[in-house]
């Protein structure tokens, strides 16, 4: 078997991994951020964050290797950020890291609307493509902060600006506007507001869709049963 024909087989949990990973770095990154000692197990777990999402759009050869080109920069980066704590670092990882999961929440967005049955690997993919798009406007806000500084004002930082920023991210995206994280600048105010425009399209363009597959389906089924009777 060869390189290519590994690549491009079926891999029905590739979606199982992403979400799986995603899950550990939300739940465990507010309670081990605050040990140096234990930050390590959060870098290892971006790292397969990272890798779990090049895994899962790898069934297309170009595709999978154009992810390479913005996972490897990330996570190069992301672990210098660990080891030197540099802004400048930091500021890259997650500039790339941005893209790439702008750009695995897109590919596994198309591979959505391709689909003709709903599947519980279907609506984990869905609920992935969701869960990136928060931490994609998360790095994307740290980034304006280290170009502008004062973007964002902090009512008490508690946390890490990975953490701060992830946090008011998927506050953005669901609506729920706490307000003790307040864009400042326009350009601030600007890309909050459409994250959580983009959040609430999302949803309603994704139930609308499931809603569409499913009772295509059930027509399929019901036709597929007319034809058995009949016959």
């Amino acid at each position: 078997m060869s390189f290519l024909d590994i690549l491009i087989r079926p891999r029905p949990r590739r979606f199982l991994f992403l979400l799986i990973a995603i899950s550990l770095i939300l739940i465990l990154n507010p309670f081990l951020e605050g040990f140096r000692e234990l930050r390590v197990i959060l870098e290892i777990l971006f790292t397969l964050l990272l890798l779990a999402g090049a895994y899962a759009i790898s069934q297309k050869a170009r595709v999978f290797f154009f992810s390479l080109f913005l996972l490897i920069p990330a996570m190069s980066s992301h672990w210098m950020t660990y080891i030197q704590n540099t802004g400048a670092h930091g500021m890259v990882s997650d500039l790339f890291a941005g893209a790439f999961f702008a750009y695995v929440a897109i590919i596994i967005l198309a591979s959505l609307f391709r689909e003709t049955e709903v599947s519980m690997d279907l609506i984990m993919a869905a609920i992935c493509v969701y869960l990136l798009m928060a931490f994609f406007w998360s790095s994307t806000f740290s980034v304006l902060e280290y170009f502008q500084p004062g973007s964002f004002q902090l009512s008490e930082r508690t946390g890490s600006a990975f953490q701060d920023f992830t946090y008011f991210s998927f506050v953005t995206l669901t609506t729920l506007g706490y307000g003790d994280i307040v864009p400042l600048t326009p350009p601030a105010k600007t890309l909050s507001s459409i994250e959580a425009v983009m959040g609430q399209i999302y949803i309603a363009t994704l139930v609308a869709r499931l809603v569409a597959i499913h009772t295509a389906q059930s027509m399929r089924r019901k036709n597929g049963d007319d034809e058995t009777s009949v016959s």
